[in-house]
């Protein structure tokens, strides 16, 4: 009995400790920056996809990159408002000092769809902030806002890409709908004359690539900006949390969070700033990213 009580003390000391650690991961921002290029794979092809090692860098500082040259973007995705510990000053902060071309939302305003004001009051703080810098504030949605109505996604303030593309300098941005979960009917983006600009398609979920890619419908789009995986969120040993309770297909390639290659898109999966489930991260820390793209 001795022995069954110490062993029941250690794991339940080991289980409150683990708690703890990503109860305060879940409020320690990170803040990345991504480089998109041009794809040097084959169009539709999903056989392979290749992380782009020096493309993606963790804990920049945003002032660094606020007198490059390129277009450059804060995306910000994944709020789940009501488990988000990430205060919107801390994104308006860093939106005023990487001096970014526009902010994009990639989907997931709140958890439960009765309190999605949380979320859209949130965002709205974000759209006056860019409303101040003079520069859009774009976005779509996710499989969690499945239930909220277009009058309640407007609340957030972003100019929803689902309703057709915008373009940022030299870059089309277009956004594709998430019928979430269930019976999910993966959207089309049609080709868009943009007129030799690069085309960035945002897709809350990054498996839409691989079902544009197997209809051969990804048209002209050069590159794609996602959410939704939270870069596994509580990272377990062995990949568990992805290969037990995860049902997407690029996270079992290990595609989860980073840049890269394949379907001759280049592409970006942040890990999203809120929680899901749970109020707590573990080795997957809220990130904002800003994102740059190279010619």
């Amino acid at each position: 009995m001795r022995y069954f009580l110490t062993a029941f003390f250690i794991l339940l000391g080991c289980y409150l400790i683990v708690n703890l650690v990503g109860f305060l991961e879940a409020h320690k921002l990170c803040i990345s920056h991504a480089v998109l290029r041009p794809s040097k794979t084959s169009k539709n092809d999903v056989s392979r996809f290749v992380k782009q090692k020096g493309s993606y860098a963790k804990n920049v500082d945003p002032s660094s990159l606020s007198n490059t040259k390129n277009t450059k973007i804060l995306f910000i995705s994944d709020l789940h408002a009501e488990f988000c510990f990430i205060p919107a000053a801390k994104v308006i902060d860093t939106i005023r000092k990487a001096n970014v071309d526009a902010v994009v939302f990639g989907g997931d305003i709140c958890n439960d769809p009765l309190k999605h004001e949380v979320g859209t009051s949130y965002l709205f703080e974000i759209k006056k902030a860019c409303d101040e810098l003079h520069i859009p504030f774009l976005g779509t949605t996710g499989n969690h806002d499945v239930h909220l109505t277009k009058e309640e996604v407007l609340k957030s303030g972003f100019t929803d890409l689902r309703d057709g593309p915008v373009k940022v300098r030299d870059i089309i941005f277009s956004g594709v709908n998430d019928t979430g979960k269930k019976d999910r009917v993966w959207g089309d983006v049609s080709d868009i004359d943009n007129e030799g600009l690069t085309h960035v398609l945002i897709s809350h979920n990054p498996d839409w690539l691989l079902d544009a890619a197997s209809k051969s419908r990804l048209g002209n789009v050069d590159h794609m900006i996602s959410g939704h995986i939270h870069g596994g969120q509580i990272c377990l040993p062995f990949r568990l949390e992805i290969m037990v309770i995860r049902k997407d297909v690029l996270p079992r390639k290990r595609v989860i969070n980073g840049v890269f290659d394949g379907a001759g898109v280049t592409f970006f999966i942040g890990r999203g700033i809120g929680c899901v489930l749970v109020p707590f991260r573990l080795f997957a820390r809220p990130e904002i990213t800003i994102v740059e793209f190279e010619k």
